[in-house]
């Protein structure tokens, strides 16, 4: 599978939102910094008792990945935290997404070493 340039929906936790920023359309802006938002697991009008939110957003894994997300409001700086539910296999070697280091298909197979066979008979013990 290829998620080069595949948008892929995944359920995204936002932490310590603002209570001004949990409506609909809070969670709409915040969400859009990440990707397309497609809708929240909750009714944004019972969050008030919390400062995380839910949201499912289709996100473009070939673009980088954000961890949080840094606003200024009334000149304070606010740091929201964005945890991802799940995101594919990232490759250290290629920077690809959707395989490991260790199968990358760009990476040349190192040698291995392998003992020279010999001609010495076993002997068995009896």
């Amino acid at each position: 599978m290829d998620f080069s340039n595949a948008l892929f929906p995944v359920w995204i936790k936002l932490q310590h939102v603002p209570l001004e920023l949990l409506t609909k359309e809070g969670l709409g802006y915040l969400s859009s910094t990440l990707g397309t938002p497609l809708h929240t697991d909750q009714d944004c009008s019972k969050l008030f008792k919390s400062d995380c939110a839910n949201v499912y957003v289709n996100v473009n894994f070939s673009k980088p990945l954000l961890h949080e997300l840094k606003l200024d409001i009334d000149g304070e700086t606010v740091v929201i935290d964005v945890v991802y539910s799940w995101k594919p296999p990232y490759c250290d070697f290629c920077k690809g997404w959707d395989h490991h280091e260790l199968v990358c298909p760009e990476k040349r197979p190192t040698k291995v070493w392998l003992p020279k066979k010999t001609s010495i008979t076993p002997y068995y013990f009896e």
